[in-house]
């Protein structure tokens, strides 16, 4: 009986690591890393490395070394676990015969601000303007399938944004109604073109589900801030929000925020 020859086959995980861009900017950045060597050496790409012999059963010890190793940037809590894009393989996307486990995360706005300040972490890592819906990467043409990598992730993401608490990873732990809404409107303008939400629609959007997002003001617990949100008069300044940053996982919204709005019913004739 002939044995079955099987093909050398590696296995690799990749981040899509992103963050907004600075305070008044609308826009996102994506963390990259210049490789050292063959192939593509000197070009950069999505930071990730190989799985060591032993790793592939427990994939996050892999993921924990990764980071350790190659991204060197204080991330803040991640549910890596329901954050997996997927397992991206072909002949064609490396020489090698290298398949990806691809992730996602959020790094807050502070946390990269702090990391781009710093020569000596950043050194060989950067953050990069993703560009805009049209041309994902932006300037960076990025090798193998990353660039693709890096659309499916932001599609993704959002889609997450419209059922879940996610949008608040972006920040550390103070942040705006302005803030949020930003997030939204900035993620949203990759995916289609989504214009910008309505300030007074999303205020009454976020004062609903306040525990959704793990968010509370200062000297308050959850049941005050549900009558403080009632009592808020418009035309007040943007709201100061504390997030909870115990919260791992991202919360279920009661009322998701659809990107498109709904469509009307028709009228009777």
């Amino acid at each position: 009986m002939t044995k079955t020859k099987y093909p050398n086959l590696f296995l690799s995980i990749d981040f899509v690591l992103l963050s907004l861009a600075s305070d008044k900017e609308k826009g996102l950045e994506v963390l990259l890393l210049k490789r050292p060597e063959e192939p593509h050496k000197g070009a950069w790409t999505l930071p990730g490395a190989f799985v060591h012999l032993g790793e592939d059963r427990d994939l996050r010890k892999a993921i924990d070394r990764i980071l350790k190793e190659k991204v060197r940037i204080r991330l803040g809590k991640q549910d890596w676990e329901n954050q997996q894009l997927g397992c991206f393989y072909s002949i064609e996307r490396d020489d090698r015969n290298v398949a990806t486990v691809v992730y996602w995360g959020l790094i807050s706005r502070s946390n990269a601000k702090k990391f781009k300040e710093d020569p000596v972490d950043s050194e060989g890592l950067k953050f990069s303007p993703v560009g805009d819906y049209k041309n994902l990467g932006g300037k960076e043409e990025l090798p193998f399938d990353h660039a693709e990598i890096l659309k499916k992730a932001i599609e993704h993401l959002s889609e997450t944004m419209e059922r879940k608490s996610t949008a608040t990873k972006f920040f550390e732990k103070e942040l705006t109604t302005r803030d949020l809404r930003l997030a939204y409107e900035t993620v949203w303008s990759y995916s289609d073109e989504q214009g910008e939400i309505d300030a007074t629609n999303f205020a009454q959007f976020l004062k609903k589900q306040t525990q959704a997002f793990s968010l509370y003001q200062l000297g308050t617990t959850f049941t005050e801030q549900t009558t403080f949100n009632q009592n808020v008069q418009q035309g007040r300044p943007a709201l100061n929000w504390i997030r909870d940053l115990d919260v791992l996982e991202d919360k279920k919204l009661e009322y998701p925020l659809p990107r498109k709005p709904r469509r009307s019913k028709p009228k009777k004739s």
